[in-house]
């Protein structure tokens, strides 16, 4: 923002004046850039016809600019951000300073300004949401190769498509790191060293930041990308309520890296721990594979549990329609996660590093042990009690699918009052009941010109009748009689399923 350089700078003067130059051309350049990239590619092809129109071409650009944005965004605040300042000494004055007591034990000892463990898994969320809003309408918004496996497996892309879209990802993903790469190199000092440099994964003692081995690095890559799969396909699903799906994925995104950043740095993406593994070479490169095999592991199974037990059942009728086992498998997995992420980001990353040193004059400042006993005494990178009470909060939002949201959407008159098939707007149909008003006002029927629903079911929307029960308008159930296809009267629950046997018997009965 130019005129927020200025505003401050024309007060402070001096050097900072001299250098407004640059912030006036820096953003200008890239927001002409952004909106060339926009008109010519991303812009709805409803315009004037100008621009990229191949579609494929248009979702591979999407998902390229997505990956690189996840990767940038995530990685570079660890890399330039995680700690602050880059140098962290801690004098005796600092001790004695309120100030700078409160802020260490907030932000983490001797890391004054930094993000920690939860400005990054926060950054990573964001990084999602953002660009799922920016660019998901076009290509679905993966940024990650296990998103488009899982997605496969679960039927909703097809398989010409996966190929192009992991090469896109990729390809973001190593423009992603190569940027940050020359942003962090420009810092005198700077140099890729250590057991996890530039952000990296990786397991082991020498590439794990807990120091977790390949077995403990991969159960956790699995069983994260899994439920991350889980949300994402639960939250997009026919029943979810339209336009909030990349909130609860960049929150479910967030909550993996608070659960999971001391075993492996978080990955869930194979693109994201590619796209810094080459440039930061040596083991890390040589460790990529576990972040490739895991994740995709991981979706592949989310995909297939997603189409046989939590898929809408207005599907083509594959796997598991009893309604009770389904929803205690989806409560089953719910509690796990609830249990595995809210429990691990305290096992795993409530404190870090795991030895925290405690001094006799800390434990003499009350105001240091109020704050430590909050966000962790010494806890330079770790969660804190903020962080534990965050990540138990987001494994209940994240998993959470119609009932709760959609029914805060009813209740504000929100309801979407389009078909599902066709978009376009449609009657509503009386309830049944009372008891399933509100169930029934988000089951309604297409309109005039949508081919899915049959033409007798949108003869009696329009003349406001019942068109049968609450199953018969879910399941698509013509409300005809016999072989004439004229209408028939609104009919009890009780009756239908002697109708229907009646009419398989005898279909030319009128």
């Amino acid at each position: 923002n130019p005129a927020r350089s200025l505003g401050v700078a024309v007060f402070a003067g001096g050097g900072n004046l001299k250098q407004v130059w640059l912030f006036w051309v820096a953003p200008i350049l890239g927001a002409g850039l952004a909106g060339v990239v926009h008109k010519m590619v991303l812009e709805s092809r409803d315009g004037d016809g100008t621009g990229i129109r191949a579609p494929m071409v248009r979702k591979c650009i999407a998902e390229v600019l997505g990956t690189m944005w996840l990767v940038f965004g995530g990685c570079g605040s660890a890399v330039l951000a995680a700690v602050y300042p880059y140098t962290v000494p801690v004098s005796a004055a600092d001790d004695a300073n309120p100030l700078v007591v409160l802020l260490s034990s907030l932000f983490g000892s001797g890391n004054k300004l930094g993000l920690g463990f939860l400005g990054v898994s926060l950054a990573f969320g964001l990084t999602v949401l953002t660009m799922a809003y920016a660019v998901g309408h076009i290509s679905g918004g993966h940024f990650n190769p296990a998103v488009s496996v899982g997605c496969l497996a679960a039927g909703r892309t097809p398989a010409k498509d996966v190929a192009a879209y992991v090469l896109a990802q990729c390809v973001g993903g190593a423009i992603g790191g190569g940027v940050l790469y020359g942003v962090a190199n420009a810092r005198p000092g700077f140099e890729i060293g250590g057991g996890n440099p530039f952000a990296t994964n990786g397991y082991g003692t020498d590439h794990s930041p807990g120091g977790y081995g390949a077995g403990a690095a991969f159960v956790t890559e699995v069983l994260m990308t899994f439920f991350f799969l889980v949300i994402i396909l639960g939250s997009t699903d026919a029943e979810a309520p339209s336009g909030f799906a990349p909130i609860p994925i960049g929150f479910a995104l967030t909550l993996i890296h608070l659960i999971s950043i001391p075993v492996t740095n978080t990955s869930v993406n194979p693109a994201r721990s590619l796209g810094v593994a080459v440039f930061a070479g040596g083991g890390n490169l040589k460790q990529v594979w576990l972040f490739w095999v895991a994740p995709i592991l991981g979706a592949g199974l989310a995909g297939v549990v997603h189409k046989m037990v939590l898929e809408s059942r207005d599907g083509d009728g594959t796997g598991i329609r009893a309604p009770m086992v389904r929803k205690c498998i989806a409560e089953v997995l719910g509690t796990m996660w609830l249990v595995f992420g809210g429990c691990g980001s305290a096992v795993l990353a409530a404190v870090y590093p795991y030895t925290v040193p405690v001094s006799a004059a800390d434990d003499a400042n009350p105001l240091v042990v109020l704050l430590s006993s909050l966000f962790g005494s010494g806890n330079k990178l770790g969660l804190g009690f903020l962080g534990v009470s965050l990540a138990f909060g987001l494994t209940g939002v994240v998993c959470r699918r119609r009932r709760a949201v959609g029914a805060a959407v009813d209740v504000l008159g929100g309801a979407d009052p389009r078909c599902r098939a066709c978009r376009r707007a449609a009657p509503v149909l009386p309830c049944v009941s009372a008891a399933e008003g509100h169930r029934e006002r988000r089951r309604q029927p297409a309109g005039d010109d949508c081919d899915v629903w049959p033409t007798a079911a949108r003869a009696a929307a329009r003349r406001g009748a019942c068109s049968g029960s609450a199953r018969q308008r879910r399941r698509r159930v013509p409300t005809r009689t016999g072989a004439c296809g004229q209408v028939a009267p609104p009919i009890h629950r009780r009756a239908h399923g002697q109708q229907r046997a009646a009419a398989r018997a005898n279909p030319d009965r009128v």
